[in-house]
């Protein structure tokens, strides 16, 4: 299973072995949005979160500004953000250490 960067909110980034399933688990079967967070990593998170009154996650908030991931002005993350690799194909893989070495503390 590829290790993946899971934030969580109001908690410290962990990493976890996650497959689909895990993923799916953690997200709580919720539809799964997908938004590029670097070359070779995507975030991961639950699409319907705001109309489900997730509770927001500053840390992931802080990380994609980190990033430069994009969001608009306005916007922020709420729920699990969870952060995984991928390969020239899209297929996920081990997020790349240096995400890690980054953001777990």
């Amino acid at each position: 299973m590829p290790k993946a960067i899971v934030i969580r909110p109001n908690q410290s980034p962990i990493v976890e072995n996650l497959d689909y399933e895990g993923i799916y688990k953690i997200l709580d079967d919720g539809y799964i949005e997908r938004i590029r967070f670097t070359d070779d990593a995507y975030a991961l998170l639950d699409e319907d979160g705001k109309s489900k009154n997730l509770p927001r996650n500053p840390m992931a908030d802080f990380y994609c500004d980190l990033y430069e991931v994009g969001l608009m002005p306005d916007d922020f993350i709420v729920g699990v953000f969870i952060i995984v690799g991928y390969d020239l194909n899209g297929e996920t893989q081990d997020v790349p250490q240096r995400l890690i070495d980054t953001i777990v503390q």
